[in-house]
């Protein structure tokens, strides 16, 4: 009996499940998403079938049934036609630098571990269209950022980021990005070249003026800028035509130009513990008839 036919063997007398789905996977041949690539029954596989089969890996529980990070860091390597990776909730402190191994990945979730920097070999994954690095602590991120050109989708909710590199104007093909729940005051002036932009998300940060690099943004749609410390908008907000839905709540807004009154798809404007007076209320009204604007309430009263 080969190695391969024994551990598939191995797999079925396991009695997990799980087990018996994927070893009969293997038998067929057929490309798989392991359910748990670190459990300990992940010994009975051979290493070249964790090389060649494996598609997705999707490692996720507890820490009970995850193998150390010294055995991850090893088999994370090695995993050369993977395109998506999922290691959420496992308290890593850092990636292995064997994470730029992976040149066929597009898609990688490092989720609510604690995260304090990334690898510069981060770079090295040119094919990645999604990072998420949701809720760890972050406070810069690489340079090298720059090289990740086919980036459609970067979320960094809930780091501890206080800026942002220039690097971030490279990547060209960014649709979508989640900066929330962070600790920054500006933008890098480069942002205005992702010019794909369709939505920025910017709740919970530390701005005190609206960054006007953003104003150049043609194909922006979605802006969430709630609960930062905005007391006006440029009039460089007229050039957001494609605009159609802005969040201003929690920001201490007391200007918003005529020029609002070019964004001429906007449909949703949320307004909360703002401070214009009822005569800008109505102006407001008057210029975005076909808009729909939440005042909630403010701090005047």
């Amino acid at each position: 009996m080969s190695e391969l036919h024994q551990n598939i063997l191995n797999l079925f007398q396991s009695g997990c499940s799980e087990n018996i789905n994927l070893a009969y996977q293997l038998a067929q041949g057929q490309e798989v998403g392991l359910g748990n690539l670190l459990s300990p029954y992940t010994d009975f596989l051979p290493q070249e079938l964790s090389l060649h089969n494996v598609h997705t890996f999707f490692s996720k529980g507890s820490l009970q049934i995850v193998k150390p990070l010294e055995h991850f860091s090893h088999v994370i390597g090695q995993l050369k036609h993977l395109k998506e990776l999922t290691i959420n909730d496992l308290g890593l402190k850092e990636l292995p630098s064997k994470i730029g191994n992976l040149d066929q990945l597009q898609k990688l979730n490092v989720i609510n571990n604690f995260l304090r920097f990334l690898p510069v070999e981060i770079g090295q994954l040119s094919t990645l269209e999604e990072l998420d690095l949701q809720k760890n602590y972050l406070k810069e991120l690489p340079l090298n950022i720059r090289n990740l050109h086919n980036l459609k989708r970067l979320q960094l909710r809930g780091n501890h980021l206080t800026q942002l590199p220039e690097e971030l104007g490279y990547l060209s093909r960014l649709e979508f990005i989640d900066l929330g729940h962070n600790k920054l005051t500006f933008l890098p002036y480069a942002i205005a070249q992702c010019r794909e932009l369709h939505s920025l998300m910017l709740t919970t940060n530390q701005f005190s003026v609206f960054p006007e690099e953003i104003c150049e943004l043609p194909k922006l749609t979605f802006i969430n800028f709630s609960y930062n410390q905005l007391n006006e908008l440029p009039e460089q907000i007229g050039q957001l035509s494609q605009l159609e839905y802005l969040d201003l709540s929690g920001n201490p807004i007391e200007h918003v130009p005529d020029t609002i009154a070019q964004c001429t798809q906007l449909k949703n404007l949320m307004f909360s513990k703002h401070k214009l007076s009822f005569q800008q209320q109505d102006r407001l009204q008057e210029l975005l008839p076909n808009t729909a604007i939440e005042f909630d309430f403010s701090y005047l009263f």
